[in-house]
């Protein structure tokens, strides 16, 4: 067979190759689906938080016809990573799929469970890691009104108002969820003048008391303040009506819970909620990782998606939301070293990004300084 490769030349080689893994390819699937045995396998792994993903996997025909995940992960990060995972798997029919960026150990365990219960149903280990996963969708270069860079609570309440004025909007999350530091809320929600607190009967608790009751705080601009309070009432009442439980109020300005659970668990999946209602575009897996500038203008922004090769996105306005940068190595050792080593209650996408970008674009940077770190006593006990 060499020395008829050979003969025929580089162009026939390269097209019987084709061919013959393409034959391979074909067999190896069918004998794939052969081997699994119709019916319901279970299995489970131990989660983020300690308690168990639990799988049942449903095998029809020699196909994996539906799985069902059930879990204790957080709904927001967890819970749709493994509804991600499902699809993946479903579509195509193999259990090697990527984890979801976000929530990689969710993804991990959920896998882990997966791939015991696809080995009960009959398939080997060698076909469970085969192919590889299924890859997102492949964008090419365009314009928009509008590029909202960040996935959190700001760019997710920015993308809804602009697509509700009309604008058209591509909105950009470089993990593979949506929620940023909005899912890890787990003190309250403060806001002034709000639905709930005229029902509760508070009093001084107007959106303009809210306003100077912000003034109040270190170097903070009395008329950021003024700024930042209606914003904060309006995202709060887009949040109840979407289904958001922030029905306990105290502090003055505080919303939390009716049942004393994190306000993080209600303010993600309500902002998706409220996203999901408006055209935006929501490009998840998708990181911004320069801004383009013409002129003395920024007119769009350089992505680089997961799986793919680059793109650009030509935009009338850009609007970085990317958060802070305290899960960012390269900014914490360049501003505060000393804290480098510490852990942080933050999204694990927090790391600068938006400040890299426009920092290397020419902006000033400011405050950079101006961490929140967090003195965590422990007792030991001989």
């Amino acid at each position: 067979m060499k020395d008829l490769f050979f003969f025929q030349g580089e162009a026939m080689k390269n097209r019987l190759t084709k061919l013959s893994l393409i034959v391979l390819t074909a067999l190896f699937s069918v004998s794939a689906s052969a081997q699994l045995k119709d019916g319901d396998y279970n299995a489970e792994s131990k989660g983020v938080w300690g308690s168990p993903i639990k799988v049942n996997l449903s095998i029809k025909n020699g196909k994996i016809a539906d799985i069902k995940f059930t879990h204790n992960e957080t709904p927001a990060v967890g819970g749709s990573a493994l509804d991600k995972i499902k699809a993946d798997v479903l579509k195509s029919q193999n259990i090697n799929v990527d984890a979801i960026s976000g929530a990689t150990a969710t993804s991990k365990a959920a896998l882990s469970a997966l791939e015991a219960a696809f080995l009960k149903a009959g398939g080997s280990k060698a076909i469970s890691k085969k192919t590889s996963a299924a890859k997102d969708k492949a964008y090419e270069n365009t314009t928009t009104d509008v590029v909202v860079v960040g996935g959190g609570p700001g760019g997710m309440m920015a993308a809804i108002d602009l697509s509700k004025a009309g604008k058209k909007v591509i909105l950009l999350e470089k993990q593979g969820v949506l929620g940023g530091n909005g899912t890890f809320v787990s003190t309250y929600y403060q806001a002034g003048g709000t639905s709930i607190q005229d029902k509760n009967k508070d009093k001084d608790v107007s959106e303009e008391d809210f306003a100077k009751y912000l003034s109040t705080y270190p170097q903070t601009n009395p008329e950021m303040a003024k700024a930042v309070a209606p914003g904060a009432r309006e995202a709060f009442e887009l949040l109840v009506q979407n289904g958001a439980d922030l029905k306990r109020t105290f502090k003055p300005f505080a919303h939390a819970p009716s049942d004393g659970r994190a306000p993080g668990l209600e303010i993600t999946p309500a902002f998706v909620k409220a996203l999901k209602k408006v055209n935006a575009d929501v490009r998840l897996n998708n990181r911004a990782t320069e801004l383009l500038q013409e002129n003395g203008k920024i007119v769009g922004v350089k992505v680089q998606p997961k799986d793919g090769k680059p793109y650009l996105i030509r935009a009338n306005d850009v609007i970085l939301a990317t958060g802070g940068y305290s899960a960012g190595k390269e900014l914490l050792k360049q501003y505060t070293p000393e804290v480098l080593n510490l852990g942080t209650t933050n999204s694990a996408g927090t790391t600068g990004d938006g400040h890299i970008m426009a920092q290397k674009v020419g902006a000033n940077l400011t405050r950079m300084k101006d961490l929140v770190v967090q003195s965590i006593n422990t007792l030991s006990i001989k």
